[in-house]
């Protein structure tokens, strides 16, 4: 149907966007944020993402943020790539519902003026990457 194809062609140009927008101000996001906020602006819903995320964590098989830096594409096995950027959905959701959209613009220009990401949430979010990445897996209850 003509309407469900175009909210598809406006998600995917959204998600597109996101990433262009994100480049224009660092080429150093890690990728679970440049593909979170790429979902979050392309609509993608958070809930069925929640859901693969807490059942992989019954499994134990969510990542750990240091898994999430690098580029989604290397994942060969579908299921792991799903995972990756539901995952990455839900913490860049977390930290928008926690610190705001501007926080992450922060966060964002201090990548692009250099800083280490560490730095860059320290300055951005007033804590470190590990905190936030704790907060969030404790948020999943």
């Amino acid at each position: 149907d003509f309407s469900a194809a175009e909210r598809r062609i406006r998600g995917t140009v959204f998600h597109e966007y996101t990433h262009v927008a994100v480049a224009a101000v660092t080429r150093k996001c890690p990728a679970w944020l440049n593909e979170g906020l790429a979902q979050h602006y392309q609509g993608r819903d958070p809930r069925a993402a929640r859901a693969r995320v807490l059942a992989a964590r019954k499994k134990e098989a969510l990542f750990p943020l240091a898994d999430l830096q690098a580029s989604f594409t290397r994942f060969r096995d579908p299921e792991k790539a799903r995972l990756a950027y539901a995952e990455s959905l839900c913490l860049t959701q977390f930290v928008l519902d926690e610190y705001g959209p501007d926080a992450v613009g922060r966060f964002l220009r201090y990548l692009g003026a250099k800083k280490k990401p560490e730095e860059a949430a320290e300055r951005a979010f007033h804590s470190s990457l590990r905190r936030i990445f704790l907060a969030f897996e404790e948020d999943l209850g």
